[in-house]
């Protein structure tokens, strides 16, 4: 394990303890200081994993898509939302990064207009799946509201 996982598990164990004897002591447990150092515990733990992708290492995405959904499991065992959300951002983000990386070495050279033209269909593309998501938004928010009640009460 670099020394990056190293330091975000004892930050991470830092933060439990911290927390138990402000529990014992009948103390807030949850302080802005607390959870700072929580979330620098878990971008130390998976940071270097995105960083390994990018040079080539396809294990290291693995290991950040792993490490990704042990957080998002704390969180959802803990019902903490955070530690939920950054573990499966990690996650889908590291998965990403094992997708384009290789493909980004195999995009062909690419001259004259047909660079523009592709920029152009992209651009519109942007545009129609804007309109398709301004059209969805009463789903959109209406499944985001479903999942604010699945989470209610979480940390």
């Amino acid at each position: 394990m670099p020394w990056g996982g190293a330091i975000g598990l004892a930050a991470l164990a830092v933060v439990e303890v911290l927390r138990w004897d402000r529990r014992r002591r009948c103390e807030d447990a949850h302080t802005t200081e607390l959870v700072a150092l929580e979330i620098a515990g878990i971008a130390f733990l998976i940071g270097a994993s995105p960083i390994r992708v990018i040079q080539g290492s396809t294990w290291a995405g693995l290991t950040g898509v792993v490490l990704g959904v042990l957080i998002a499991g704390w969180g959802a065992l803990t019902r903490v939302r955070r530690r939920l959300w950054l573990g499966v951002a990690s996650a889908v983000g590291c998965l990403l990064l094992m997708v384009l990386v290789p493909l980004a070495s195999r995009l062909p050279d690419v001259a004259s207009a047909t660079l523009w033209v592709l920029l152009g269909v992209i651009g519109i593309l942007v545009v129609v799946a804007a309109t398709a998501l301004e059209r969805g938004r009463t789903r959109l928010r209406t499944a985001m509201h479903h999942l604010d009640e699945l989470l209610d009460g979480w940390e």
